[in-house]
């Protein structure tokens, strides 16, 4: 241990200077973007992966669609990439008791690869509530395939948002331990 003298004359310990917190803070970062990283590659998983479970409806049907729970349903078009879209007032949708179900036309641009189906994409068209029940589908489109699901957003923002979270966390206590709590400078301990 080094020692200090001060003005006075008088012989003080020096403090090392210690280069834990470094590695502390450093250590902290960089475990906050790996686990962003990870959080993030999930999120994406589960967005392409999820529309696997998607009902589908062979255009232009008729066909029937199952479903268990009530909610927001989304209804995505699959096509070939480049094939526009079509309109949600192409799609008609009959509830179990046979009255019609308005359709409303959906504004985000929500796009997924289609599960094993290459060159070919699915874009969400048109949302409607649904309470359980058997619905039938028609479409006046001249080819592609309906998909009928919750929203993919939401199946994966949780994921997103965590992510961004632990990076903006991580980070601020990383530097916190590197910049914050720094060792005070040593000051004269003269009598």
């Amino acid at each position: 241990m080094a020692t200090v003298v001060g003005p006075t004359g008088v012989a003080h310990p020096r403090r090392a200077r210690s280069i834990g917190r470094y590695w502390l803070g450093g250590g902290i970062i960089a475990a906050s973007v790996l686990g962003s990283i990870a959080l993030v590659l999930v999120a994406w998983t589960t967005f392409m992966h999820h529309a696997e479970g998607f009902q589908r409806v062979p255009i232009p049907g008729p066909a029937q669609v199952r479903v268990e729970s009530s909610g927001s349903l989304l209804v995505y078009y699959e096509a070939s990439r480049g094939t526009p879209a079509i309109a949600a007032s192409a799609i008609h949708v009959r509830n179990p008791a046979g009255t019609a179900v308005r359709l409303t036309t959906y504004t985000l641009d929500v796009t997924y690869d289609v599960p094993g189906r290459q060159g070919q994409v699915g874009r969400a068209v048109a949302s409607f509530h649904a309470d359980p029940g058997t619905y039938d589908i028609t479409v006046d489109a001249a080819t592609g395939t309906l998909a009928v699901g919750d929203n993919l957003l939401w199946a994966s923002l949780d994921k997103a948002i965590g992510a961004a979270v632990l990076l903006l966390i991580g980070t601020a206590l990383g530097l916190a331990v590197l910049f914050i709590a720094r060792p005070k400078p040593l000051e004269d301990l003269g009598p």
